[in-house]
C-alpha cells in the first residue's frame, strides 16, 4: 500500500524526523534506523548514502544542505489568518508504502530475505514516483506544469507497529524541492501528477515484490487490491494487526457516543494520534520475536515455518500483450481519453507477480502506436476511438440542410414563453441530420420537448427518446415519452438475466446458491476497513455521475454512519455537493416503551418529539429536557416548564441533538411520520435530497418521485441517507444496490440477505472482509420465533395442553416452506 501524507509545521516536521523516522516505534540502544538518500534531486546535491540530521534540518527550512543558502525561494512557514496561525509552506510529503501483512509477518519473524525483497521493490517504485515530478510556471504568462523529473528523497524503513506488530513499512520522505532543468533552479515541488499516478506506482511495488516472493518459492493469493501469501491464516493476520483494531475501536466509540464526523479517514487520523503508545525503551529485537513467537500456536509457528521453506522459482509466464488488451477494455470502457498509467496499473494489477517487467510493459504500449496530446503527455487514446467519435462528427456535419422540414407551420401552445415557442418552431422546421438543444436548469427544457413530440405525432412521425442511461430513461417515460436506453448490449442483458435468476434463488431460500452465483458474476468484493469504504464510495458516486439510482445498504448503525461519511467525502471531492452549512439533526435514541418510563435512560441534552398531542404540546413538538426525576420529564416550550409524567410516553419519542455540515445535494433519511411546512406528506424512512438551506433554519427537500417538500427546524429528525439498514431498504427499488457488509453475525441472515440483493433493477455489489465469513453468517434463517413454536407445558400441572407440531427449523440452504403452511394465521 502507498499512503502519502504532506508535512506543512517546521516544528512537527523536525519532531517527527527525531522522534520517529530515526528510531522507529521502538528505541533499543544501538537500534537508530540508518535513512538512505535517493532521487535525482539529491545526487545533484551530493546527497549519497546515509541522511544526516543536519543535511536533513536544512532541507526541512528549504535550505541547500552544502552551503546553508537558500535552495527554494523563501516564504514564511505561516502566515495569519484572522486571529489564527495557519501553516504557508509545505516542508516534505510523507509516501509510505508497506506490503500485505502477512509479508511483514513472514519477512520480519521468519524469512529475513523477504526484507531485501521489500526494499528493492521499494526502490523501484519511488524510481517510477520520480519520473511525476513537477514544478509550476508562472512566466511570460504562463500558468502550467512543467515535468522536471527529479526529486530528493530520504527513505526510513521501519519495522514495528505503535503496538508491536510486524509492520515492515518504508517512509519514503521527498522534500518540497525539485530542480527546473529549463530554468536552471530549485523551485517548489509540484506533486499534483505525483498523487495522480499513486495507483500505478503502488501497483508496480506489488508486482516487483510479488515477482520477489515467487522467486523464493512463496506462492500468492491475489485480490481487487492486493494480496497475500498462502498458508498465512486470516485469523493470525487480524491477531496481528492491532493497531489497525484499536483504531476500528476507536472509531466505533466515538460513532456510538453520537457525534457524527464529517471525515472518517480524518477521524481515524485523530485517533491513531490522540491513542499513540508511547515508544518503549531499549526494546531489543529479540525480545520482539520472542513477543511475537508467544502470541501463536504451536499449529501457527509450524505453518510459517514451513511456509518460509523454498520451493524453487514459481515461474509464472506473463503475456503482455493479452496484459494491455484486457487493460485497454477495462479503462477505455467509458473513457476516450485517459492517463498512460492508468493503463499500465490495470496491466500490472492483471499480471501481478508474472514475469515481466516494466521495460516489456512499456515497449509493448509503444507498439500500440496511441494517440498522445501535445500539452498532456500523459494523455492517450487509441485510433479507433477518434474514429468512432468522427464519425459521429461527419455525420452530423453532412446532414446539414440535407432533409426536409418536420413541419413548418407548427403554432406552439400559447402556455409556452417566447423563447420556448422559438425553440419548438426552430426544431420543428430543421432541415438537418442533427439538431441541437440545449438549456440551463429551471429554463422548461422537458415542457418544451414535449410540445416537438405534440407537434411530431400531428405531422404523422412517430417518437422514441434515446438516453444513455436507465435512469434518464425512466425520467423521460414520467414526462410521457416513448423512451429507452442507447445501449442495452447483449452482455450487460445476460448479467441482468443472471442476477434475476440468483434474486429467484435467495427468494426460495437458497442462500449458499444465491452467494455463490454472485461470487461468480465477480459481484463480490474482499476488502476490508476503510479501504471497503472508500471502495464503496467510490463506486457510488461514479454510479451517481452516470445517472443511475443508487442504494447503499449495510446490517448496522456503526457501519452506516462509517460509509454515510466516506459516501459524502468523496462527493465533496469530487465536487457534486453545494457549500456546507452547519445544520442540527436530531437522531432517535431508540428507547422502547419501558425505558422511556426509567429516568436512568435520559441524558443531559436529550429532547422529546411529540408524536400524538399531550397537554399544551402539539403533535410534532420538538422540545428539550430540562430535567427528570423519577416520575416525570421537565419540558421547555416557549420559555415555559410543564411536567410530564413519564406515563405519558408513548405520546412521545427520545431524540438526541447532533451538529453536521449539510450542503445542497446531500442525501437524508426521514425518521418521522407528519407533515411538512407546505402540508405535503412525509414518511418515516423516506430518501430525500436537500435541494436548499435556508437561514431560519428550514430545509427544503426533494423525494424521489421529484415533490419538492419544505421541512422546518424542529422536522430535522432524519441521518444521512447514502446507506440504509437492510429493513430500511424493503419497498425501494434502484439500479444499483452496494451492500457493505458489517461483518455482524447477529445482524446477518437469509432473509436479511434477500431483502438487500432483490432491491436492484441491474446491478449488485458486495463489500465484505471475508467472503467465508458472510458466507457463514447466512446459515440463519432470519425467521423470528412465535410463541407457537415453543414447546411447553401448561402453568396449571393438572391441565394437559396439546400443541400443533413443531414447526422444523431449516438451517442450511434449502428452500423456505411455501404455501399456507408459511403463515401463522388463525381461521375461524
Amino acid at each position: 500500500m502507498l499512503t502519502p501524507k504532506a508535512q506543512f509545521n517546521l516544528k512537527n516536521a523536525k519532531q517527527y524526523f527525531r522522534e520517529h523516522l530515526k528510531v522507529g516505534d521502538y528505541y533499543a540502544h544501538d537500534n537508530a534506523i540508518q535513512g538512505e538518500w535517493f532521487g535525482q534531486g539529491a545526487e545533484r546535491l551530493g546527497l549519497r548514502g546515509a541522511v544526516g540530521e543536519r543535511e536533513f534540518m536544512e532541507l526541512c527550512e528549504g535550505n541547500n544542505p552544502a552551503t546553508g543558502m537558500r535552495l527554494t525561494l523563501r516564504k514564511n512557514t505561516t502566515r495569519q489568518v484572522g486571529d489564527r496561525e495557519v501553516a504557508n509552506r509545505r516542508i516534505f510529503y510523507d509516501f509510505t508504502i508497506s506490503p500485505p501483512k502477512s509479508v511483514s509477518l513472514m519477512a520480519l519473524f521468519q524469512d529475513k530475505r523477504l526484507v531485501k525483497i521489500h526494499d528493492e521493490a521499494v526502490q523501484k517504485a519511488m524510481r517510477e514516483l520520480e519520473t511525476f515530478a513537477m514544478t509550476r510556471v508562472r512566466k511570460l504568462g504562463r500558468s502550467d506544469d512543467r515535468e522536471t523529473g527529479n526529486v530528493i528523497g530520504a527513505a526510513f524503513r521501519h519495522e514495528t507497529s505503535r503496538a508491536l506488530d510486524p509492520h515492515l513499512h518504508t517512509h519514503c520522505v521527498i522534500m518540497n524541492a525539485t530542480f527546473d532543468p529549463v530554468e536552471k533552479r530549485w523551485k517548489a515541488l509540484q506533486n499534483y501528477e505525483m498523487l495522480k499516478a499513486q495507483k500505478f506506482v503502488e501497483n508496480y511495488y506489488y508486482h516487483e515484490l510479488a515477482k520477489g516472493l515467487h522467486r523464493y518459492g512463496y506462492p500468492i493469493k491475489n485480490n481487487a487490491r492486493d494480496f497475500e501469501l498462502e498458508g498465512v491464516s486470516p485469523e493470525l493476520i487480524e491477531r496481528f494487526s492491532k493497531r489497525h483494531l484499536e483504531i476500528d475501536e476507536g472509531v466505533r466509540e466515538y460513532l456510538s457516543n453520537g457525534e457524527r464526523p464529517g471525515n472518517i479517514k480524518e477521524l481515524r487520523a485523530q485517533i491513531a494520534h490522540q491513542n499513540r503508545a508511547r515508544k518503549i525503551h531499549a526494546f531489543p529485537p529479540e525480545k520482539l520475536h520472542d513477543l511475537w513467537r508467544e502470541q501463536m500456536s504451536d499449529e501457527e509457528r509450524v505453518s510459517i515455518a514451513v511456509g518460509s521453506l523454498t520451493q524453487g522459482d514459481l515461474k509464472d509466464e506473463a503475456d503482455v500483450p493479452a496484459l494491455v488488451d484486457w487493460s485497454e477494455a477495462h479503462v477505455f470502457e467509458r473513457k476516450s481519453v485517459t492517463e498512460d498509467y492508468r493503463l499500465k496499473a490495470a496491466a500490472l494489477a492483471r499480471g501481478r507477480g508474472k514475469t515481466f517487467t516494466l521495460e516489456e510493459l512499456n515497449a509493448e504500449m509503444e507498439r500500440r502506436d496511441y494517440l498522445r496530446d501535445a500539452y498532456h503527455p500523459h494523455w492517450v487514446s487509441t485510433s479507433q476511438l477518434r474514429e468512432r467519435e468522427q464519425e459521429i462528427v461527419n455525420m452530423a456535419v453532412l446532414g446539414v440542410n440535407s432533409h426536409p422540414p418536420f413541419c413548418e407551420n407548427y403554432q406552439p401552445s400559447p402556455a409556452l414563453s417566447d423563447e420556448q415557442k422559438d425553440a419548438v418552431r426552430s426544431l420543428l422546421a430543421s432541415e438537418h441530420f442533427v439538431t441541437l438543444f440545449r438549456g440551463g436548469a429551471g429554463t422548461g427544457k422537458t415542457f418544451t420537448l414535449q410540445e416537438v413530440d405534440r407537434g411530431l405525432r400531428q405531422a404523422g412521425f412517430q417518437t422514441l427518446a434515446l438516453a444513455p442511461q436507465r435512469q434518464q430513461v425512466l425520467g423521460l417515460q414520467r414526462d410521457g415519452f416513448e423512451a429507452q436506453t442507447l445501449g442495452r448490449d447483449e452482455l450487460e442483458r445476460a448479467f441482468i438475466a443472471e442476477y434475476r435468476n440468483v434474486v429467484k434463488a435467495a427468494s426460495e431460500g437458497k442462500a449458499f446458491e444465491s452467494f455463490e452465483r454472485l461470487d461468480a458474476m465477480d459481484c463480490i468484493e474482499e476488502i476490508d476497513g476503510d479501504e471497503r469504504r472508500e471502495a464503496l464510495a467510490f463506486d457510488y458516486v461514479e454510479a451517481r455521475k452516470a445517472g443511475e439510482k443508487t442504494l447503499v445498504v449495510s446490517q448496522t448503525w456503526d457501519e452506516i454512519h462509517a460509509v454515510n461519511a466516506a459516501v459524502r467525502q468523496r462527493l465533496k471531492e469530487e465536487g457534486l455537493l453545494g457549500k456546507d452549512v452547519p445544520v442540527t439533526l436530531y437522531e432517535s435514541r431508540d428507547l422502547d416503551s419501558a425505558q422511556k418510563q426509567d429516568a436512568r435512560y435520559y441524558h443531559p441534552g436529550d429532547h422529546v418529539y411529540f408524536i400524538r398531542k399531550y397537554g399544551r404540546f402539539a403533535k410534532g413538538d420538538l422540545v428539550p429536557v430540562e430535567s427528570v426525576d423519577e416520575n416525570s420529564l421537565s419540558l421547555c416550550k416557549d420559555g415555559k416548564l410543564s411536567a410530564v409524567s413519564l406515563k405519558q410516553a408513548e405520546h412521545f419519542v427520545v431524540v438526541r441533538p447532533h451538529s453536521i455540515e449539510l450542503a445542497r445535494g446531500d442525501r437524508l433519511q426521514l425518521k418521522f411520520n407528519g407533515r411538512s411546512e407546505d402540508g405535503k406528506p412525509l414518511d418515516n424512512g423516506e430518501l430525500v435530497t436537500v435541494a436548499r438551506i435556508f437561514k431560519n433554519g428550514h430545509l427544503s427537500v426533494v423525494d424521489d418521485r421529484g415533490v419538492r417538500k419544505t421541512l422546518a427546524a424542529n422536522q430535522h429528525l432524519a441521518n444521512l441517507g447514502y446507506a440504509v439498514t437492510s429493513y430500511a431498504s424493503q419497498g425501494k427499488t434502484v439500479d444499483t444496490v452496494l451492500f457493505s457488509d458489517s461483518q455482524n453475525r447477529a445482524a446477518t441472515d437469509r432473509r436479511q440477505w434477500y431483502v438487500t440483493i432483490s432491491r436492484a433493477r441491474r446491478k449488485i455489489k458486495i463489500y465484505t472482509a471475508s467472503k467465508e465469513s458472510l458466507r457463514e453468517n447466512l446459515l440463519r434463517s432470519g425467521d423470528e420465533p412465535l410463541a407457537m413454536d415453543l414447546e411447553c407445558a401448561s402453568p396449571r400441572k393438572d391441565v394437559a395442553v396439546k400443541l400443533p407440531p413443531r414447526r422444523s427449523r431449516i438451517d442450511d440452504d434449502y428452500p423456505l416452506p411455501s404455501g399456507p403452511s408459511q403463515s401463522h394465521g388463525i381461521s375461524l
